[in-house]
């Protein structure tokens, strides 16, 4: 082992644990407030000042029973991040995404700042999946707004899967469900827009990769078998890309991380004979 990869092994090392560390010393109380989503920036300020300003007492929370901040990376880096700070998630489920902000000049401030960056972001993947989506505010500061069972830690992120079989070619718009992380065998699962399970799976990529494998299961047994995983581009912070499942004369081709919109944009740079 070289002197550089032994470094940089030691840093990811002291970059874990000090992430582990926040999660167990960081002190968040969960409050139990009356949250409606907002669903237009006209919104914004009335929830804005609604979180920021709310007096009630909360309860001490055990981390620990949070899989948002034990298992997800963007949730435990905001953890160590300075205040002022918020989290705001897509609503309801089938819009579940997050967005943070940190170094807010005030608790409103960063309330707003992360509550119109989730909006604009909604609202292309409204039009997506053909339904509307809101935003809530999950946590500011040392405070958090969902109980644990409440608060997904999974990531759900457009996608389009491009099905060529006996029955013929369709394309269907839906999204894909993950924990967004890297390493070995992590689930996986492409839902219609309509919440309908297509497939199910896991993937297979290691950090700083740009290919990895995948394994799919899709219409119940119909079409299944490994798949070539692939990151192609990064878009608002998301990885994008495609998984190529073959499976004698069946074909699924799922683009992940882009809505049909963008798919289109980008369909020869991503299929270019795939189909």
């Amino acid at each position: 082992m070289g002197k550089g990869t032994a470094m940089l092994k030691g840093l990811v090392i002291v970059g874990l644990l000090m992430t582990l560390q926040a999660c167990q010393t960081t002190q968040m109380e969960y409050h139990n407030i009356n949250q409606e989503a907002v669903y237009s920036v006209h919104e914004v300020e009335r929830l804005s000042r609604q979180i920021s300003y709310n007096p009630r007492d909360g309860q001490p929370i055990n981390m620990r029973q949070y899989k948002f901040f034990t298992d997800n990376t963007l949730a435990q880096e905001w953890l160590i991040k300075q205040r002022h700070k918020a989290i705001a998630i897509g609503y309801p489920e089938q819009c579940s995404r997050y967005y943070s902000t940190w170094q807010s000049a005030t608790p409103v401030k960063a309330v707003r700042k992360v509550l119109l960056k989730c909006l604009s972001y909604m609202r292309t993947f409204s039009k997506h999946i053909g339904r509307t989506c809101g935003c809530k505010i999950a946590a500011v500061n040392d405070r958090v707004f969902f109980t644990p069972q409440e608060l997904p830690f999974r990531r759900r992120l457009p996608a389009v899967a491009l099905v060529n079989d006996h029955r013929g070619r369709q394309e269907i718009n839906g999204y894909v469900d993950i924990v967004g992380r890297t390493g070995s065998e992590q689930p996986l699962r492409f839902l219609t827009a309509q919440g309908k399970e297509v497939c199910t799976g896991t993937y297979t990529l290691q950090s700083n990769s740009k290919q990895g494998r995948a394994y799919l299961d899709c219409f119940d047994g119909r079409i299944k078998g490994p798949a070539a995983f692939e990151i192609a581009g990064i878009l608002e912070s998301q990885a994008y890309g495609t998984a190529l499942l073959n499976a004698g004369k069946d074909k699924l081709i799922m683009v992940y991380g882009l809505t049909r919109e963008e798919f289109e944009k980008r369909r020869t740079q991503l299929l270019g004979g795939k189909e």
